[in-house]
């Protein structure tokens, strides 16, 4: 690939996002991720990452994430991955800094026809918090649908992709559809061991959430490096 390929890509990318904030007035944020597997064979892989979150037009820094966890492949449509998450975020105008404890499971299933990928993750969360004000516990469910297609473009093998994910809490008073993420993006292999994943998403929230304290609409650009060790 070259430079100017990869240019255009981002160019693309972010003249999306901007027309996207631009046509609905809504903020920009943006989400920068980093992560790193390791192969510890017989199908189990262990797997690090973190995402840092930023919004009110990326001028304000609200949420860190920290995951830790192990996948296990257990056949060609099937893999587990329990994980752990720890999440510190606080809210539009606060200086206070809340903590989230969040125990996950990932169950994926995927399947190739024609040479596309589909990936239906489900993830359930468990998630406690500290320092919340009250916040009470809750399960939540997730599901995410993604696919992937055939088409690798250039030396770095850039591959689309587009998916969408639902959330909705499994109890409490809010267990009606919550949020729901949409996404375009590319993944491009920079080195055998080295990934990097840009994207636009579009964020739809029925509910309050860390940051807001209304349902809301969010443009969001993010960029992920991923490594292999």
């Amino acid at each position: 690939m070259s430079s100017k390929t990869l240019n255009t890509t981002l160019a693309a990318l972010l003249l999306s996002g901007l027309a996207a904030v631009h046509a609905d007035k809504q903020d920009l944020q943006a989400r920068m991720g980093f992560g790193g597997q390791h192969d510890l064979g017989n199908g189990f892989r262990f797997d690090i990452a973190t995402e840092q979150r930023a919004f009110n037009s990326l001028r304000t820094y609200y949420q860190a994430e920290y995951d830790v966890g192990v996948n296990y492949k257990v056949n060609d449509w099937l893999a587990v991955a329990p994980l752990m998450r720890l999440g510190h975020s606080r809210k539009a105008g606060s200086k206070e800094w809340n903590q989230e404890y969040r125990p996950m499971l990932n169950v994926t299933l995927s399947q190739k026809l024609a040479g596309w990928t589909f990936e239906d993750r489900n993830r359930f969360e468990f998630r406690h918090y500290d320092n919340a004000a009250g916040k009470p516990d809750v399960w939540r469910y997730r599901n995410r649908l993604k696919v992937t297609s055939p088409w690798k473009f250039t030396s770095l093998n850039i591959n689309p992709y587009a998916s969408v994910e639902l959330m909705q809490d499994m109890e409490g008073s809010n267990t009606a559809l919550q949020s729901y993420e949409a996404a375009i993006g590319v993944n491009a292999k920079i080195t055998d061991a080295t990934s990097l994943e840009l994207y636009y998403m579009a964020e739809f929230k029925e509910t309050a959430d860390t940051y807001n304290n209304a349902p809301h609409t969010a443009n969001i650009l993010g960029a992920s490096i991923k490594v292999k060790f």
